[in-house]
């Protein structure tokens, strides 16, 4: 972090494009093509599950997502974003000390209020592990072009124990208003011999995979976290984001329906389907 405590963008020109005006357009072509084919909803929006790949990988399933948040650009003033530790060893979750992340669109800055309220009800802060952490941050253009200004409350989780991850999500709903959305930021299955993971999918191995993301699909539009963690458990499935996902679930009221969205696989962009990583983004609405 600088002087100014501005967490820097580490992933311009890598991740996403470092020119602002190439940026733009690109995340734009992405929210257009969301808006192309969603389908519209009377309910209100309380959530999403969104993908963390590169853009060019997974920005159309990111696209759909955020293309239904966008519906009402003005309707969100802070966005709780959680996201799994992928460098840095996490117990528990850790908020950013930061008070904006930076990206080549501009500064997003950080709700240093809320993150308070999280820390007094015991929730640590540290930004070593955001530094380098690509999870939240890969998001943030899509948020910068989709909606007017806000704030976030950036969210590492590491290994939670049920009594901890049910105690994060009362301590989020403690904050949660009508202007929050709550996002959990998780790529579904890494398939492949470096993820060490080969189960037996058959010779589509697009549709194989897709079953197994279909299996966590399933318990995550039945809200039910413990299922969701126990099916991780039993198919070993290499959903990076699952505690992210099963804190989101844990926290959305009773009577809450959600949809899938969007799914993709990198082979459609790679055409490789002995590396491959799944991405889906859904959205929770209010009963």
């Amino acid at each position: 972090m600088d002087s100014l405590n501005i967490r820097p963008s580490a992933l311009a020109g890598a991740w996403y494009p470092d020119d602002p005006q190439d940026l733009r357009m690109s995340v734009e072509a992405f929210l257009a093509r969301g808006r192309s084919v969603i389908k519209e909803h009377e309910q209100r929006l309380l959530a999403l599950i969104l993908p963390h790949a590169g853009h060019k990988y997974s920005g159309r399933t990111t696209g759909a997502g955020v293309a239904m948040a966008s519906r009402e650009p003005a309707a969100w003033s802070r966005i709780i974003l959680m996201g799994p530790s992928h460098r840095a060893f996490v117990q528990g979750a850790v908020l950013a000390g930061a008070s904006f992340f930076e990206t080549p669109l501009g500064r997003v800055p950080v709700d240093r209020a809320a993150v308070a309220k999280l820390m007094a009800s015991g929730v640590s802060c540290a930004d070593g592990p955001h530094e380098k952490e690509h999870c939240l941050e890969i998001l943030l253009p899509f948020f910068q072009v989709a909606f007017k200004p806000f704030q976030i409350v950036p969210l590492l989780l590491g290994k939670l124990s049920d009594t901890d991850r049910r105690r994060l999500a009362a301590g989020l709903r403690d904050i949660v208003d009508d202007r929050t959305l709550l996002v959990a930021s998780s790529d579904f299955v890494h398939y492949g011999a470096d993820f060490d993971y080969l189960p037996p999918v058959g010779p589509d191995v697009q549709a194989g995979v897709r079953e197994i993301d279909e299996g966590a699909v399933k318990r995550i539009r039945a809200l039910n976290a413990a299922g969701l963690l126990s099916y991780r458990r039993t198919t070993g499935a290499t959903i990076c984001g699952i505690m992210p996902i099963a804190v989101l679930l844990d926290t959305l009221p009773h009577g809450t329906t959600a949809e899938l969205l969007d799914y993709s696989q990198s082979a459609e962009v790679t055409g490789e389907t002995d590396h491959m990583v799944s991405y889906a983004a859904l959205a929770f609405f209010q009963s």
